[in-house]
């Protein structure tokens, strides 16, 4: 088994109601492979992907028409993890606040050589398991799709000033495990070591011939 830590990272930006946002999400994710190589060809292996945490950054302008808050621009970060969904809320003027919220998922796309499936996707976390049938390459990319929100209530009256799902985005970099196939490796020594001693044990017989007889 072989355990990898990789932050992975995605940035958005978009338009919505006069509030202008732009996104950046970083994940910290687990990824374990359960095998780095096989004896056998027809051996199973498990790739599986566990989010350990996740910092969602949101900077937020608001065009100046937009009533009681307009001209505000401010920047908030939210710990989060992938699967969850979290929120903040805070005064921005007195008798003024702002809730804001997301949620984030993240899906595992992994693309194999030398084994099947081919190619397998799954929201994390999560566990995919493949057959590999030589050496094999499996590399992982992450794709984040954030649900983020912001409501108003002031003056007894609330209103969703947005609350949008991004389209999906790659997240960088991706993973590559690699998995050896030994057998052949293994035959190699093997033959390697029996010539060998093949050849100790013949050039053993050699000298003991050539030794001359005791007078």
């Amino acid at each position: 088994m072989c355990i990898y830590g990789i932050t992975v990272t995605a940035t958005w930006h978009f338009e919505n109601y006069g509030v202008i946002v732009d996104v950046r999400y970083a994940a910290d994710i687990e990824s374990t492979i359960s095998k780095t190589y096989i004896l056998w060809p027809g051996e199973e292996l498990a790739l599986s992907f566990q989010p350990k945490s996740g910092k969602l950054t949101l900077d937020i302008s608001v065009k100046q028409d937009l009533l009681l808050i307009g001209g505000l621009h401010f920047s908030r970060e939210i710990d989060i993890k992938p699967g969850e969904r979290r929120e903040i809320e805070y005064s921005v003027l007195p008798g003024v606040k702002l809730k804001l919220y997301g949620k984030i998922d993240v899906q595992a796309t992994v693309i194999s050589k030398n084994a099947e499936p081919k190619t397998a996707t799954c929201t994390i976390p999560c566990e995919k398991r493949f057959k590999i049938y030589n050496s094999a390459a499996f590399t992982t990319i992450f794709y984040a799709t954030p649900t983020v929100g912001l409501d108003l209530s002031a003056l007894g009256f609330s209103k969703k000033l947005l609350e949008k799902q991004l389209g999906s985005q790659e997240m960088r970099p991706p993973v590559i495990h690699k998995v050896s196939y030994i057998l052949p490796q293994m035959l190699t020594a093997v033959a390697i070591i029996i010539n060998l001693a093949a050849a100790i044990y013949a050039l053993k017989t050699l000298l003991q011939k050539q030794k001359p007889p005791l007078s």
